[in-house]
Formats: C-alpha cells, structure tokens, sequence
C-alpha cells in the first residue's frame, strides 16, 4: 500500500482555503448528440449546469471549432445574463453554407458587459455539416459488447435527411484499424427517397480469428452508387468471439466502495451455439489477475440459443481495488473454454469504506482556476475514535501540479457524509483522478487508498484537434483504440499528427522504465507496434508515447495509457 500521509500532513497547512469565486459548468449536452452528419442550418441544441460567484453575473457561448478555429459560415445564439448562483442554461449553433467538420465546440465565458474572459475551454465532438445528413444513431446490442461470430448482429437505426432528387443509398460497415474489417457481411441498402426518413443497417463477422470492430464507416451514395454524397466513421468497440455476453449491468454501479462481504450483482445477456448448454462465470480480476480474497457464485447450465444470467461475487477480507470483470463461457462440463472477455470497472473492499464520491459537479466538469470542485463522501467506519478522509486531485499518476485540496475534519464512527474539494491555484491543469485516503484518527494508520477517475478541467484549455504551439507544449492523444489487457505480443496502435522522432517506453507503477518499444523517425500517420512484455509480470503498467520534430523537450507530444498486463 502506497503511503502518502507526509503529503497529507503538508496539504492540511498549505490548502486550507476558503472557496474562491469563479464559474463552474458541468453536465454539457448536446441534441443531435455527437458523432452526426448534419445538414445546413440545422441547430445543434446545446444545454448545460452552471455555478456562478462572480458579481453582476456572467455570459457563456458555447461556439463552433474546425481544427483550432472558428467554423467557418457558423451561426449561433446569444447569451443571456447568468447571475450569482446555480441552474441551467442553454444555446444553440449551426453551419449555413460549405462542408465542415465542427470538432470542439468552444466555450467562452465573459463577465457580465463582455470585457473580461474568465473561462475558456473546448469540449470535442463530431458533427459534419454539409448537403446531407445522417444522426440520432443508434446500436444494438450497446457498445462496448462482445459479440458472437456470424450468429449475432449489430443493428444500426439512423435518421437522414437529403436533398438529392433521385434519393440515396445509405450503408454502414464495420472498421478494424485503417480497413473494412476481415470477413464481416452487411446488409444492402434500399433506395431511401428525398427528404427526410429513418434506414436501417446491419453487420456480422463470420467465423474466424477474434477481431474487434473500433469503428463503423457511414456512406450516403446516388441510387448508382457512382457518387459519394457523405462518409464519416463513428468510434465503437465490438469484439467478435465464439460466443456473446452483452448488455452487462452491476448492482451497485460503479465506482462504489463495498464493505468486505457485501455482494455485486452482475445480470447479463448471451449467446451461443454450443448443443449441450454453457456455462459463464463472472469474477473480479485486480492488475491483470483474479483479485485476492474473493468469493463468487457458480454458473448454471445455460441452454443453447439467446438468453439472460447473473451471478455475485465479493471480497471476503482485506483491501482491494477490483479494477475488471472477466467473463468466461465453457462448455457444460467446464472441459472447453468457448470465449472470455472483460469488463472495467471501479470496486473498493476495505473493512472501513467511502462508499462513492458525490460531485456537485460530475465531471466531466469545467472551472476557473482557484474555483472548488465540492464533493461529499459517504462512509463508514468502525473506528470508535473516528476518522480523516481526503480526496486529493491527481493528473497522469502524479499529484496535479498546483492541486489544492480541503482539510480533513475527525469524522465520527458510524455512518455518514464527509465532505471535501479539490482545486488547481496557479496554472491550467486537468484533474483525471481523485486520490481517496481515510486515516484514523491521529493519522497514525491508513485504512483505507482509492483512487477514482474523474475529469475535472481547471483554467482555460487548448482545442483538442490541433497541435500544441512549441512555446506552449500539451499532451495530446495519439493512442488510437487497442485490446486492454494486454498480453505479450498484442497490437498497440497510435497516430501521428506529423513526421518526428517517437519513443514508446514501458513503464511500472512506480515510474521505472522496464521496456522500449519504439525508438526512431517515423512519418505521419497510423501505426502499430507489437508490445514486447517478456519478462514483466502480469499488472498495471504505463505505455508513454512522445513525439517530437527536432529532438527537443519544445513542442514535445506526450500520450500516457495505463493498460493491464496478463499472464
């Protein structure tokens, strides 16, 4: 167990702050949601919560963005005047004439006459814009899933609009990579009339090598198929094996904190074509392999054909952060495995427990600097002197630099609600965990560490789709989608925005370099590599991808992911 009290001790003297005024925005939405293919002058319905402490109130514009810029040809809403205090607000925007790719929509938050930005950040989607459309997509069964070969398809409900005279033809295809991807068949496509409708598309993969489908390609062609009106890709994730387990649901959700011996529910949906029945076995896996301590129910005989199961399992004793759920299918007497997959997820066993982390603003969630992300936390503890709990804001595995945090109070034994915050005081920074600690009393014994994703954004923030300007260098995402767990020998793949010199190194848990993968030039562009673990044990590690033109730490692009090596 990491040890992290000295921090605590220094965070109580630094960063017991009073709240600072500022603006907070959370729960942004969008109607059509993103990805969709849009037609001219057709609004994107933008809504959201906000928290304002900033006298005379403010202004907020949400606003289009086209790699870094403002979307050519845009319309949008005013804004009215958002004074002290909570609710919701709205707005809207809309491309009039040109074909574009709106990838961000920026928001700006002014003071009340617009002469001061308090707040700038971009949110990144993917609405095209032109003569045609296609939206309001919808997938059965729900991605991520995994799917059965051939027996099984993912069905695709749409909604189009077009102007073409003779009408159109509209399909969807499965992508694994740059390609269609190996062995799928797909339905045809009707001859669907001018105006505006609703189509239909289906695909399966025959049997053969398991593949995962990261993304289907949308095309809108003339009855002929010899023009191309409209093609876009929407990122998904359907892994193809010889037997399905899907519409996955827990009970409680997670993220959640369990007392040891409490159960989750897990409930689900299958398939197979195995005559004699199958059975399938949910169990909590930590760092790669099954977590320690664990109990979990047995598996029935589940007959051949489509149907639905469930199972439990829990932590008998001890610590544990459960951070997947492997789903085995056998044959009726366990004598074959049929197929195997694996669910994220968040559970924290613990003998004394933060049950869950209640945002005021669940994230993702956007602030001015200095500004609280309030939360509450639900605990319980048996430590009759009582207890402290902080969250603390953590950024890539590391305390965020310039993070800030509440005191921790003695809270009483028993049940109840903690409170706290976290918060960024000098520079932008993006808080994507929350550092859980519960101490007794003194802080003389941890009984308890978690750690929690979030995505908490302090400070005005670049544009996602361009590249950083060298005097002012950011990470960026450059990982594309790849199989998490790993095992040795699996594809991991990444792109380029332009030609530099890449390293991709290997790192454990602790920071130390244990493999480098890439080492050289490479051009822009997709590319893969295979991950070479030999030797390392099965756990968490860290792959970092950097990229740079001229050697230099200047304008240097840098990628974490955290992925879970198996055995």
């Amino acid at each position: 167990m990491r040890n992290y009290l000295t921090l605590v001790l220094v965070g109580l003297v630094l960063f017991g702050t009073a709240p600072a005024m500022g603006v907070a925005i959370s729960n942004i939405q969008f109607d059509p949601s993103s990805a969709a293919a849009l037609k001219w002058n057709v609004h994107v319905d933008v809504t959201f919560d906000y928290s304002v402490d900033v006298a005379d109130g403010v202004r907020i514009y949400p606003r289009p963005i086209s790699h870094g810029s403002t979307t050519p040809n845009y319309a949008a809403s005013g804004s009215p005047l958002y004074v002290p205090g909570s609710g919701s607000g709205s707005g809207y925007f809309t491309i009039t004439s040109g074909e574009a790719l709106v990838d961000d929509v920026r928001f700006q938050v002014y003071n009340h006459d617009n002469t001061v930005l308090l707040l700038e950040f971009y949110v990144p989607v993917s609405f095209y814009f032109g003569a045609h459309a296609i939206y309001n997509i919808e997938l059965n069964p729900a991605t991520p899933s995994c799917v059965i070969f051939q027996q099984q398809d993912v069905n695709i409900a749409f909604d189009y609009a077009t102007d073409y005279p003779d009408g159109v033809r509209i399909f969807a295809r499965p992508y694994t990579g740059s390609g269609l991807t190996p062995g799928y068949s797909a339905s045809g496509s009707p001859v669907h009339p001018t105006g505006t409708g609703s189509g239909t598309q289906y695909f399966h993969i025959n049997p053969g090598p398991e593949v995962t489908v990261d993304k289907i390609r949308f095309q809108m062609v003339n009855p002929s198929q010899t023009e191309m009106l409209l093609e876009f890709f929407i990122p998904v994730d359907y892994e193809f094996k010889d037997g399905s387990v899907y519409n996955v649901s827990f009970s409680p959700d997670w993220p959640a904190g369990l007392l040891n011996s409490e159960d989750v529910t897990v409930m689900f949906d299958y398939q197979t074509t195995e005559v004699t029945g199958v059975r399938i076995f949910a169990r909590p896996m930590t760092n790669g392999g099954l977590t320690p301590g664990y109990a979990a129910s047995g598996s029935p005989l589940y007959p051949t054909g489509t149907g639905s199961g469930s199972g439990t399992f829990r932590i008998q004793s001890g610590e544990q952060t459960i951070d997947a759920v492997r789903f085995k299918m056998t044959n009726a007497d366990q004598t074959q495995e049929i197929m195997e997959c694996y669910v994220p997820v968040n559970y924290h066993y613990a003998g004394d427990i933060v049950r869950r982390i209640q945002l005021e603003h669940p994230s993702p969630a956007y602030f001015t600097l200095e500004h609280h992300a309030d939360m509450v936390l639900p605990y319980f503890t048996g430590e009759p002197n009582g207890v402290r709990i902080w969250g603390l804001p953590y950024t890539h595995g590391s305390y965020t630099p310039g993070g800030a945090y509440a005191p921790s109070p003695v809270w009483p034994v028993g049940v109840g609600n903690a409170t706290s915050f976290v918060s960024v005081q000098n520079s932008p920074a993006v808080v994507d965990e929350i550092y859980l600690l519960m101490t007794n009393a003194d802080q003389s014994v941890t009984l308890m560490e978690w750690f929690v994703p979030a995505r908490l954004k302090f400070g005005n923030q670049l544009p996602s789709a361009v590249e950083p300007a060298r005097e002012d260098p950011v990470r960026v995402a450059m990982f594309a989608h790849f199989r998490n767990p790993l095992s040795v020998g699996s594809t991991v793949r990444y792109t380029l925005p332009a030609d530099a010199d890449v390293t991709l190194r290997v790192y454990d848990i602790q920071g130390r370099s244990e493999a480098l993968l890439v080492n050289g030039h490479q051009g822009a562009g997709d590319h893969e590599v295979a991950f070479e673990g030999a030797g390392l044990g099965h756990g968490i590690y860290f792959l970092r991808l950097e990229a740079s033109q001229d050697g230099s730490s200047e304008g240097l692009l840098v990628d974490t992911r955290k992925v879970v090596l198996l055995p």
